[in-house]
């Protein structure tokens, strides 16, 4: 995960306003699609990685470790 997603999302708010010529008004736009990104790109990290916490072992009904 990112140290600072506040930065990042602003990094990828900046980079959409200048790659669509630096329009007045969409920053709103902007900053939700730059959102959109982010969390796609730590939804993507997260599957790839697996899990976020460690699993506990499966257990039956006696208790004991399956």
């Amino acid at each position: 995960m990112t140290p600072d997603p506040h930065a990042e999302i602003a990094k990828r708010a900046y980079a959409i306003w200048e790659r669509e010529g630096r329009p007045k008004g969409a920053d709103l736009d902007h900053w939700r699609r730059a959102e959109a990104e982010f969390d796609a790109t730590e939804r993507a990290q997260i599957a790839k990685e697996g899990t976020t916490k460690p699993r506990r072992p499966r257990t039956g009904r006696s208790g004991r470790t399956a």
